[in-house]
């Protein structure tokens, strides 16, 4: 194809449209993705010019977009940025099947909350994520159909309403500071994570929640890929997960607590009667009020159930060398690449 996109108001959008009409499409011909799972190993290689082009890495936004704007080091160098709220979302999930964290009784809706409370959003994303993402209000994330601008989370950090639910329903200290279950037996949670330096963050952050409100955790660490067959499977306690839309629409997020989908997409294994019953009338009605009315209602029943611990929305950053041409960052397509150009290095 020719490319002759249209370009909107942005001028960087202007810049890249003068450049690029009128090329035959693709000019890319080989395309290598090196996996990296180490953030640092990624940030080097950039810097040294062995990728063209990266996400950059939250750990390195203060090196790399110092006061959320690019490095001058990097301008220098003909670096750009281009820079969206992804249209995804990150979670810690309960397993709704486990019998000391699942379930529908009173006391388990009182402990996932009471989790849930005690974990700092804001902390997270300041010094994990470096301020390079916004708190979630919903399942439904910013620019996507469906997403409601005006909702405003019922779930809020505050470790002291925490405890106080948790001494309402009985899970009760013991002389060692740390909670039993109401039937009087021990209380641990089992959080599963991995062996990157970011997982060790993040460990860190939800084990300061835990002691928060009194409550022994225990990390169990393993493969990414081993744990996403565990989560499916419904065999796990707490696991962190995400999901990048696929398509720009509420139904995405919607799906990945419905009940049917317990097995695929719904780790957390949550099937809700209610929840079910307004997510298969919405799936009749187009991007309308009236679906974003279900969406609402859905939304407050994912609430007081609690089958999730909902994270951040993250920026993605791609930082790009000069010789790409063209780059820019889409909110749903992952392959950029057959709409971008190469040129030879200075």
């Amino acid at each position: 194809f020719t490319w002759n996109f249209e370009p909107g108001d942005d001028p960087a959008d202007k810049a890249i449209a003068a450049r690029m009409r009128g090329r035959k499409m693709p000019q890319v011909g080989t395309i290598d993705i090196s996996v990296m799972e180490e953030a640092q190993s990624r940030w080097l290689a950039f810097q040294k010019g062995e990728l063209d082009l990266i996400d950059l890495p939250g750990t390195f936004a203060p090196v790399g977009l110092p006061s959320g704007k690019l490095a001058p080091s990097l301008a220098k160098q003909g670096v750009y940025l281009s820079r969206l709220l992804q249209p995804a979302i990150n979670y810690t999930a309960f397993n709704m099947r486990d019998p000391v964290i699942g379930g529908f009784g009173n006391d388990k809706l009182a402990l996932r909350r009471a989790i849930a409370m005690a974990y700092d959003i804001e902390a997270d994303i300041r010094t994990i994520r470096n301020g390079q993402a916004e708190a979630l209000q919903g399942v439904i994330p910013p620019g996507v159909a469906g997403y409601d601008v005006r909702y405003r989370s019922g779930t809020h950090h505050d470790v002291d309403a925490a405890n106080e639910l948790l001494d309402r329903f009985g899970y009760r200290k013991g002389n060692d500071g740390y909670r039993s279950l109401p039937d009087g037996k021990p209380l641990t949670i089992t959080f599963a994570s991995q062996t990157t330096a970011t997982a060790r963050e993040f460990e860190e952050l939800w084990k300061k929640a835990f002691d928060s409100i009194g409550i022994r955790m225990n990390v169990e660490k393993g493969k990414f890929s081993d744990q996403i067959r565990a989560a499916v499977a419904c065999k796990y306690q707490m696991w962190s997960y995400g999901w990048i839309a696929d398509y720009p629409d509420g139904d995405n997020f919607m799906q990945l607590l419905y009940g049917r989908n317990i097995g695929q997409s719904n780790i957390a294994c949550y099937a809700s009667p209610t929840f079910d019953a307004l997510y298969e009338k919405s799936r009749l009605l187009p991007d309308s009020p009236d679906r974003d009315t279900l969406y609402a209602q859905m939304t407050k029943r994912f609430e007081a159930d609690m089958p999730w611990r909902l994270g951040a929305a993250n920026f993605q950053n791609a930082l790009v060398h000069a010789n790409v041409v063209g780059y820019k960052a889409h909110p749903v397509l992952l392959a950029e690449w057959m709409y971008v150009d190469v040129e030879r290095r200075k």
